[in-house]
């Protein structure tokens, strides 16, 4: 997710589902995509990138084996083509606490808890909405099930139906994660 400024005019902004990743993924994520857009500008020769995670900054220019090695080598290779372009060309970290609250940071994190990851060819529901409803249906049959699942009811008799989304009936007192619980025989 990144937020690009031109003369102190926002001129793009881009934001892509990075699937289930960690926080710092996700922001090595958003600087490489920051990055690869600034350096195509026309003209660009100083990139300012804002960040609220130094460690983040440092990983992006990491070749090294890490978990987000795929980004800092994309983002290497964009710096070292756009660098060697001109010697005037410049890019700078810097960092930007989040307690600050500065707007322009709240900004982009918000642009980014807004996206909605849709499904399918002509999604009409969430990816967790159609993981919801597969989960639930695959767990009617007897042998994705298993003979050994302790079946639940409710009050009334009716068996409880397998769920984790917005608090659901069994994962989260098990740790909240639906892999979090499962185990082998």
């Amino acid at each position: 997710m990144a937020i690009l400024y031109q003369e102190f005019e926002e001129f793009n902004r881009v934001r892509h589902a990075a699937g289930r990743v960690t926080a710092p993924d996700a922001e090595l994520f958003a600087i490489r995509s920051a990055i690869t857009l600034a350096a195509q500008q026309d003209n660009c020769e100083k990139i300012y990138v804002f960040i609220d995670s130094i460690a983040s900054a440092h990983r992006a220019v990491d070749p090294s084996l890490h978990s987000g090695q795929g980004h800092s080598l994309a983002v290497c290779r964009t710096l070292a083509a756009w660098l060697a372009e001109d010697s005037s060309c410049t890019i700078t970290f810097i960092q930007v606490p989040s307690k600050l609250e500065w707007s322009i940071n709240k900004e982009v994190h918000d642009y980014a808890k807004d996206l909605i990851s849709l499904a399918g060819r002509r999604p009409a529901m969430s990816l967790d909405k159609c993981s919801q409803e597969t989960w639930t249906r695959m767990f009617e049959d007897p042998y994705y099930k298993g003979r050994n699942f302790l079946h639940l009811e409710r009050l009334d008799g009716e068996a409880l139906k397998p769920t984790y989304i917005n608090g659901g009936v069994w994962l989260p007192p098990v740790g909240g994660q639906p892999f979090s619980c499962c185990e082998t025989v």
